[in-house]
This record gives structure tokens, C-alpha cells and sequence, in this order.
């Protein structure tokens, strides 16, 4: 089912999450259901033009609440879960890196199950639906955070913990390649790099199937025939 209240003219997966891709396709945001959104943003992101737009135009008849996600910090995530507990928001919007998306994964779910804190989600997996919706756009296109169950979250020293629970898949991925283009070509090539080694592992690994491994090799030929004309020309969307 559908999070977006009227049919877009993007390509798109029927899937869960519900994956909407394109140019501009950061515009159907507008068709979202719901008045009261939370928007979590990397720093990045909130300097853009594309953040502007959004807030001036595509929001424009919404309200919403914005909190800036620098990384995954389990402070700051009990910090944004205090602050909205009360009146939580019809729908979480995460845009910007794997950090963002991790932070709002955990703050989706804990603004739907208020009782839960971190303790009793690494003891514990849910299976009750989420109240609050979860919008992942992704900045960078190496993580894959935006379509997954799996949240990494830090401490203040610099640990890790990893969690997973079903609540963390997003209901909706938004995949808009104008997000992308101000990545410096050095660092596209990290990326690249790292998304890569996903698909290499996706297609050898014991858990593989027939269409993963398909969906593996035509990732690396994607990844090929491309990344040269990116190289080239990064405002190229095709």
C-alpha cells in the first residue's frame, strides 16, 4: 500500500519500503498524508538549495518541526524522543547520510512506542506496526540505510552498537539524483567503492539467492557503464 495519497509519475517499486526514484522526485513529498511532520537533516543538507525548496514549496502547506542529525548519537536521539514524546509527529523525514537515517529509524520507533528505551530494544523485537511513518532520502549512495531493518547508533566515546528490529524498515525511500551532485568526484569514487563491495558480497554470500545475485551483477554493470559519466558531467541524471 501506498504512503503517498495520489499516484506519482516516477518509476517506482511496489515493496517495503515503497521506493520512489528520479529526477526531482523529491516533490512528492507534497502528496504525503498527514499535517505534522518532523524533518531530521544533516548539516549538509540544511545549507542546500534543496532544503530551502523544500521548506518554501514542497512543505509549504504542512507543519513541520526540523532537528539537525550531525551523526547517530544515542544522546541526541533521547534528546529529539524527549522533546516530541508528547505530541509525536504523523510522519519522521530523514534526509541526508547513514547517520541520519540510522538516528531516525530509532527515534520513528520510539516516538511510536514511547515505553521502549535503548536497553529494552537491544533485548527485543517488534512486531506491532509503527504509529509514526518514516521517510528515508537518502545524500549519499553507499549505505543502503534507507531500505533496511538495521540502525547503528554511537555513543559518546566513539562505540557502536548495531540493532535491528523490524519497525526500522522506512515506509517510503525517495532516491533523487540532484541530491548527489554536489559530491566531489573523489569522494563519489569512495562510494562507488563501498557499494561495490555490497553487491560483491551480496552475490558470493551463503544467504544469497537467484535474484539477488542478478540484482548483485547488475549493480556492478550499473556501476561500470556509469560512474565514467558522472566523471564527467555530475548534473547527468540518466
Amino acid at each position: 500500500m501506498s504512503l503517498l495519497t495520489r499516484r506519482v509519475l516516477y518509476p517506482s517499486l511496489a515493496a517495503k519500503p515503497e521506493i520512489i526514484y528520479g529526477k526531482s522526485s523529491l516533490g512528492v513529498l507534497k502528496n504525503l498524508p498527514g499535517d505534522n511532520f518532523l524533518l531530521l537533516a544533516s548539516n549538509n543538507f540544511m545549507k542546500s538549495e534543496s532544503f530551502t525548496k523544500l521548506q518554501e514549496k514542497t512543505l509549504a502547506n504542512k507543519k513541520f518541526f526540523v532537528e539537525k542529525i550531525q551523526n547517530s548519537f544515542d544522546k541526541r536521539i533521547i534528546e529529539i524522543k524527549e522533546k516530541y514524546s508528547q505530541w509525536p509527529p504523523d510522519i519522521v523525514i530523514a534526509i541526508g547520510g547513514g547517520s541520519v537515517l540510522d538516528s531516525a529509524k530509532i527515534i520513528r520507533h520510539f516516538l511510536s512506542f514511547s515505553e521502549e528505551t535503548f536497553d529494552t530494544l537491544a533485548k527485543s523485537f517488534t512486531n506491532a506496526l509503527p504509529k509514526v511513518k518514516l521517510v528515508s532520502i537518502p545524500t549519499t549512495p553507499n549505505t543502503g540505510s534507507e531500505i533496511n531493518n538495521i540502525a547503528v547508533v554511537k555513543k559518546e566515546n566513539g562505540e557502536k552498537s548495531p540493532f535491528i528490529n523490524k519497525t526500522f524498515t522506512p515506509d517510503l525511500a525517495v532516491h533523487d539524483p540532484i541530491l548527489l551532485t554536489s559530491i566531489p568526484i573523489e569522494l563519489m569514487h569512495e562510494f562507488v567503492s563501498d557499494i561495490y563491495a555490497h553487491a560483491l558480497e551480496g552475490s558470493r554470500s551463503r544467504l544469497s539467492n537467484t535474484v539477488l545475485k542478478n540484482i548483485a551483477r547488475n549493480s556492478v554493470s550499473t556501476l561500470k557503464d556509469n560512474l565514467d559519466r558522472f566523471s564527467n558531467d555530475s548534473n547527468d541524471y540518466q
